[in-house]
C-alpha cells in the first residue's frame, strides 16, 4: 500500500519557488481535495506529477516524449521533442505555440532550478522520489530514488522508480476527469493498448515476438546446420578418396624406386662388363678410361654445384633482366608470388644466357637439365620456404640480390669446370675408341655402351616418374590435411549446432504454452474486466440503460436492454466520464495495485444525482488514498455534505494575474465555499 506524504514542485509550470503540499494519514478518510479555480495550477499539478513519474525522455537521451507527457499539450501544436517541451517552441503563431515546461518567471530571472519531489511511504518505508532538471551550462534532466539508507540515480534510479509505479499506470491513476470522457468516445482505438499494457497482456505479445524472432534465428542456424552436415558428408567422402590416392602413390613410388634401383644394378653391372673389356684391350686403354671415368665424376660434381644454388643465383644475377624484373614488380601494385610460368620463362632465358654467356655448346643437354632442376628447386623453394613464399617483397629480393657476389663466383666456377671437364670427357673417349683396334672388342663394348645409354634414359624415365609421383602425393598430402582440419572443425561445430534444434523446439513449445496461456488468461482477463465495468457502471449511474457489457479483443462495448450495442458518441458528456470512470476504476483493481488516486476536474460534466454516486461509490472505494482537484462548483456545499466524513484535508491553489505564481496552502471548507465567486 502506498501512501503519498509530500509533494514538492520547484519553478514548474504555473508554480513560482519551492511549493510544498503536506498530507497527513487517516485510514478512515481517504479524501484530500485541492480546490483551485480553472487556469490557476490544477492541470499543471497533474503535469507535474507525470512528468516526475515519466520524465521529459531527456534523460534516456532518446529526446521522445512520453506520449503520456504529450497527451495533454500536443493536440494542435504537433509532437514535440525533449528540449521543445521543457523550454517551449520559438513559433509565435498562438495556436502552436508552447511556453515550455519551466516556469517562465524562473527562467526570465535565470534560476537553474526545477523539480518535482515526492515523498511516500510503502509498507511503513518511506521512499523519496525527486527528478530535477538545469538550463545551463547544458540542458540535463537527473533522477533520484532514495529508500532503505540507498541512493539510486538516474539508470538505476528509473528501474526502482518503475518497481514501485509502473509507467503504464499512471494514466488510470493520475487523470482528467474530462479527458477520460473523450476515451470513451473511441474506446476501440484509444483503450485497446491500455487495458492490454494495464493487464499484462501487451507484454505477453511482445514475449511472443520476441520467441518469434528467435525461432527465426535458430530456423537460420538448423539450415546452416544442415549445409554443414552435407559439407561434412561430402569432406569425409573427399578423405577417403584422398587416403586411397596416397596409399595408391605411395604403392607406385615403392615399385618405381623398385625398378629404378634394379636399372642403377644394371647399368654398374654393364659398366663393369664394358670397364673389364677397355681394361682387357691394353694398359692404355685402363688409363685413358680412368681419366674418362674421374672426368665423368667432376661433371656429376659440377652439375650437383648447379643444381643446388644454380637457380636462384642465375635468376637474381642476371642483372639487366633482373633490373626490369625489380622495376616491374616496383611499379605493380599486386604483391603476389612469382607464377609458376613466368618461373619457366625465367628458366628457358637462363639457360640461354648460360650457353651464351660461358660459350658452351648447345647439345649438351645435360647441363641445360641440370640447369632446369636447379630452377625447379628454386620454384618450389619459392612455395615451401617462406624466404621465397613473400617472393612480392621488394626489400627481400634485394637483400638476397646484394648478398650472391660470392656465390656466383662459385657458380661460375662450376660452369667453367663443367665445361672443361667435358672437354677432356671427350677428348679421353675419342682417344680411348683410337686404341679400341679389335673389332670384337669394339664390337662387344660398342653393344654394351648402347644398353647403358638405353638403360641411362630408361632410369631418367623412372626418376622422373617418381619425381612427379612424389609431387602429387605432395599436394595430395596437403588435400589430405585440409581435409582433416576441415573435418575436425565441422565435427566441433556440429556438436555444438546440435543444440540449436533442442533450442528450436524448446522455443516453439514455449511459444505455444504463451500463446496458450494468453488466450485464457484473456477469456479470464475479460471476463472479470466485463463484470467489473458493469458493476461500477451501475453504481455510478444506476438508472443508465446499460443492461450489459461486451468484450470481444478488448474492445468493451456498452449495450441495451435488447443487446443492441449503444453508440457511445451519441451520450453526453457525464455518460462518456461515467464510462470511462467505469473502465479506469474496473482496471485498477484487477491490476491489484493500491496506489493513490489523483483526479483533476473530476465533476464538471456530472449532474448533481450522479455526482452523489461518483463520491460514495468511486471516490470512497478507489483507493486508500484520493487526491481530487476540484473547482468549488464541483465540489461545493452539497458534495461536501457527502463527502466530509470521508475528507481528511483540505488545500487551495492560489495565483497572481500572470498565472506564473501558484501557490498551495492549507484551507478550510468555509474558506474554500465562502470564497467562492465562480469559475
Amino acid at each position: 500500500m502506498i501512501f503519498y506524504k509530500k509533494i514538492t514542485i520547484c519553478n514548474m509550470f504555473a508554480y513560482y519557488g519551492e511549493q510544498t503540499i503536506e498530507f497527513q494519514k487517516n485510514d478512515s478518510k481517504p479524501l484530500y481535495l485541492i480546490y483551485g479555480r480553472n487556469g490557476f495550477g490544477k492541470t499543471s499539478f497533474i503535469s507535474s506529477l507525470k512528468l516526475l513519474f515519466l520524465g521529459s525522455g531527456l534523460l534516456n537521451d532518446s529526446s521522445k516524449v512520453p506520449a503520456p507527457i504529450l497527451n495533454g499539450i500536443e493536440k494542435g501544436r504537433g509532437k514535440f521533442h525533449s528540449k521543445q517541451l521543457l523550454l517551449g517552441t520559438s513559433v509565435d503563431n498562438l495556436e502552436t505555440k508552447w511556453g515550455g515546461v519551466l516556469n517562465k518567471t524562473a527562467v526570465e530571472e535565470g534560476k537553474n532550478e526545477f523539480y518535482v519531489e515526492l515523498v511516500l511511504q510503502k509498507d511503513n518505508k518511506e521512499i523519496t522520489i525527486k527528478r530535477y532538471w538545469k538550463r545551463f551550462p547544458n540542458l540535463e534532466e537527473r533522477l533520484i530514488v532514495k529508500f532503505d539508507g540507498n541512493k539510486f540515480e538516474d539508470c538505476e534510479a528509473t528501474d526502482k522508480l518503475e518497481s514501485i509505479f509502473p509507467t503504464k499506470f499512471i494514466e488510470f491513476f493520475i487523470f482528467n476527469g474530462e479527458m477520460i470522457g473523450e476515451l470513451a468516445e473511441d474506446m476501440e482505438r484509444e483503450l485497446k493498448e491500455k487495458i492490454q499494457d494495464m493487464l499484462n497482456i501487451t507484454i505477453l505479445d511482445k514475449l511472443i515476438k520476441q520467441i518469434k524472432t528467435t525461432k527465426d534465428q535458430l530456423q537460420n542456424g538448423l539450415k546452416e546446420y544442415s549445409n554443414e552436415q552435407a559439407e561434412l558428408f561430402a569432406s569425409r567422402g573427399a578423405l577417403l578418396a584422398c587416403n586411397e590416392h596416397i596409399k595408391y602413390l605411395d604403392d607406385q613410388i615403392k615399385n618405381l624406386s623398385t625398378d629404378k634401383e634394379w636399372i642403377e644394378n644394371e647399368l654398374r653391372n654393364k659398366n663393369d662388363i664394358r670397364d673389364n673389356h677397355i681394361i682387357s684391350s691394353g694398359r692404355e686403354q685402363e688409363r685413358y678410361l680412368n681419366l674418362k671415368n674421374k672426368e665423368e665424376e667432376n661433371i656429376n660434381s659440377f652439375k650437383d654445384s648447379i643444381k643446388n644454388y644454380g637457380g636462384e643465383i642465375l635468376f637474381l644475377k642476371l642483372d639487366d633482366f633482373f633490373s626490369e624484373f625489380l622495376a616491374d614488380l616496383e611499379n605493380s601494385q599486386i604483391g603476389s608470388n612469382l607464377d609458376p610460368q613466368k618461373l619457366n620463362e625465367l628458366c628457358a632465358f637462363s639457360a640461354e644466357y648460360l650457353f651464351k654467356e660461358y660459350q658452351i655448346d648447345r647439345d649438351t643437354s645435360s647441363l641445360a637439365l641440370k640447369l632446369n632442376e636447379a630452377f625447379k628447386k628454386f620454384t618450389q623453394n619459392s612455395d615451401d620456404n617462406k624466404t621465397y613464399r613473400g617472393i612480392g617483397n621488394l626489400n627481400t629480393l634485394k637483400i638476397l640480390y646484394n648478398g650472391l657476389n660470392s656465390e656466383l663466383n662459385l657458380l661460375s666456377n662450376a660452369i667453367v669446370n663443367h665445361k672443361n671437364s667435358e672437354q677432356k670427357f671427350k677428348e679421353y673417349n675419342e682417344l680411348l675408341n683410337q686404341y679400341l683396334v679389335d673389332n670384337e672388342a669394339k664390337k662387344i663394348i660398342d653393344k654394351v655402351a648402347d644398353e647403358i645409354e638405353e638403360l641411362q634414359v630408361e632410369l631418367s624415365k623412372k626418376t622422373k616418374e617418381i619425381e612427379d609421383n612424389k609431387n602429387e602425393l605432395r599436394e595430395k598430402q596437403v588435400l589430405q590435411n585440409n581435409l582433416e582440419m576441415r573435418i575436425k572443425y565441422l565435427d566441433e561445430k556440429i556438436g555444438q549446432d546440435h543444440r540449436i534444434s533442442d533450442q528450436f523446439n524448446m522455443a516453439k513449445e514455449l511459444e505455444r504454452i504463451i500463446l496458450q496461456y494468453k488466450d485464457k488468461r484473456i477469456e479470464r482477463v475479460a471476463s472479470c474486466l466485463k463484470d467489473r465495468v458493469y458493476e461500477n457502471y451501475q453504481k455510478l449511474l444506476p438508472d443508465d440503460n446499460v443492461a450489459s457489457v461486451e468484450i470481444k479483443d478488448f474492445n468493451i462495448y456498452l449495450k441495451d436492454i435488447k443487446n443492441e450495442i449503444i453508440p457511445v458518441a451519441n451520450q453526453s458528456a457525464g455518460q462518456k466520464q461515467i464510462a470511462a470512470i467505469s473502465i479506469f476504476w474496473a482496471l485498477s483493481e484487477l491490476s491489484d495495485r493500491n496506489l493513490p488516486l489523483i483526479i483533476d476536474t473530476p465533476l464538471a460534466r456530472i449532474d448533481n444525482l450522479n455526482r452523489k454516486s461518483i463520491i460514495q461509490n468511486y471516490y470512497f472505494n478507489a483507493s486508500n488514498q484520493v487526491i481530487v482537484l476540484p473547482t468549488d462548483s464541483e465540489f461545493g456545499a452539497n458534495e461536501y455534505e457527502i463527502a466530509k466524513d470521508k475528507i481528511a484535508q483540505f488545500y487551495k491553489i492560489e495565483n497572481d494575474i500572470s498565472r506564473k505564481s501558484a501557490r498551495i496552502v492549507k484551507s478550510s471548507i468555509e474558506n474554500i465555499i465562502g470564497d467562492s465567486d465562480g469559475e
